[in-house]
């Protein structure tokens, strides 16, 4: 914070040097903590290395049972230092390897949705994905609207409108969901992109 690079840098490498001492989940979570201090203060691409340092951690196929317990936890705060340096991509591949750990991992399903249709990509994947978190949450109203708005996004607006009624249907009091309904009502009834599907 000071501006002393140098001696910052080998406090990084005394650090690094000290993570085969500890267990699998604090290194993971200070691995990610230096990636926020070189985001602020270092070269970008430092900080990458050490988020993706983080995220083959909770890869391995037999981690230790302190990280398996936290591991969808690590991921998400993986994906929320992503969301929170608007790195799409990352936040995508987090969200894909969680599903990879778990395919009925709903925080990880809904996540690479939500993240998906916000950037207005992957978004026959992201459906699947809102899909697969709507039945896996027991019809959570929020995924069904997540749902809802892949389909809108990709033209599909019968479907938008038949899945956001649904949301309306499970949270009637809920404004949002009506906004959307009214939103894609009014995209189907403006003719061309119309598909009966």
């Amino acid at each position: 914070d000071r501006g002393e690079a140098r001696q910052a840098d080998v406090q990084y490498s005394l650090l690094m040097n000290l993570r085969h001492k500890a267990d699998s989940r604090t290194v993971a979570r200070g691995m990610l903590g230096l990636a926020e201090l070189e985001d602020l203060n270092g070269p970008p691409i430092r900080s990458g290395s050490l988020v993706a340092q983080a995220t083959e951690l909770y890869k391995v196929t037999e981690p230790d049972p302190e990280l398996l317990a936290y591991r969808t936890e690590g991921l998400m705060e993986i994906a929320l230092f992503q969301e929170d340096r608007g790195d799409t991509l990352g936040m995508l591949d987090t969200y894909r390897t969680m599903i990879a750990l778990d395919d009925g991992d709903v925080l990880g399903l809904d996540g690479f949705a939500r993240t998906a249709v916000a950037a207005g990509v992957q978004l026959e994947e992201a459906t699947r994905c809102a899909l697969r978190a709507m039945v896996y949450s027991d019809k959570d109203a929020r995924i069904i609207g997540t749902l809802a708005e892949t389909y809108y996004r990709r033209g599909l607006y019968t479907k938008a409108i038949r899945w956001i009624e649904l949301s309306i249907e499970r949270e009637p009091d809920e404004r949002h969901y009506r906004e959307r309904l009214a939103a894609y009502e009014a995209a189907r009834d403006q003719g061309p992109r119309y598909r009966r599907r």
